[in-house]
């Protein structure tokens, strides 16, 4: 009898440890719920992508087109903007191509006042914040790992990704006063064109050239040679195949109800 009283007694604290423990899972179960809820009518939801002649932005501009999104889909040249459309041609969204420079202010101011006439009937959720702000909707960005730690050889690219991934925190908070969510993709390596070792050596060998002859001197072209192969080899070895994870995560901060403020993708960059 004594026993049993304290069993009884113990109940209480069994019950309480077993929900503290159940706490968890529950909240992983919710959150993993919560993911799959997309916003309605996606039809009527117009999608400007940037740099859709190949990799991320491609791929995503074909996704997107599947689903039967309205896509603006800023190329940087002709034949880019022809093969999108040939690709797109059958799929149940509408694409409209745009040639675009993102590093011109004329081709950008250019397709700033395109994009305002033509979306008119639709909502925009990427880039041109002005109209954003009109249809309260989405600016998702891709950034980097490296917007977060620096590899040797990179100086250039990794101060580019931290002042995207820095901008996009300072609007994050402006916006939001408009209705407006910002998102950020920071994508480890991936096998994209970029990530390609004869693009990485191609890139590298750009950058020494206009390097001054002071410091080609002080460091040596052995040094240059060395770096250049074990980088591009790197790259190489580590980039992962799986480019369908950047591209659905990037679907996901787009069209989801509850989409993350910033997705860290692939193996590489996870504990970063």
């Amino acid at each position: 009898m004594p026993l049993l009283v304290l069993l009884l007694r113990d109940v209480p604290f069994i019950w309480g440890v077993a929900v503290f423990a159940a706490l968890p899972v529950l909240y992983l179960a919710v959150q993993r719920a919560l993911k799959h809820i997309e916003i309605e009518h996606l039809e009527k939801r117009a999608v400007f992508i940037t740099g859709c002649d190949t990799g991320f932005g491609n791929l995503l501009a074909l996704k997107c087109a599947r689903r039967g999104m309205p896509v603006f889909a800023g190329c940087l040249t002709k034949q880019g903007a022809e093969d999108l459309l040939g690709a797109t041609a059958s799929l149940p969204g509408k694409v409209e191509t745009i040639l675009l420079d993102v590093a011109s202010d004329k081709s950008v101011a250019a397709a700033a006042k395109y994009l305002e006439i033509a979306t008119e009937k639709y909502g925009v959720t990427q880039a041109l914040k002005h109209l954003v702000k009109k249809t309260r909707g989405r600016i998702v960005t891709i950034s980097s790992a490296s917007g977060r730690l620096g590899f040797i050889g990179m100086g250039p690219y990794t101060v580019s990704k931290h002042a995207v991934s820095g901008y996009c925190e300072v609007i994050r908070q402006e916006l939001k006063y408009f209705g407006v969510s910002v998102h950020i993709l920071e994508p480890g390596v991936f096998k994209t064109p970029m990530a390609a070792e004869c693009n990485v050596k191609a890139r590298l060998d750009s950058l020494w050239e206009k390097v001054p002859s002071s410091t080609k001197e002080e460091y040596g072209e052995c040094f240059f040679q060395k770096c250049r192969g074990q980088l591009a080899k790197g790259i190489g070895m580590f980039a992962d195949p799986r480019v369908d994870v950047v591209v659905d995560a990037y679907f996901h901060a787009l069209t989801a109800r509850f989409p993350n403020l910033r997705y860290q993708l692939g193996l590489d960059c996870q504990f970063m």
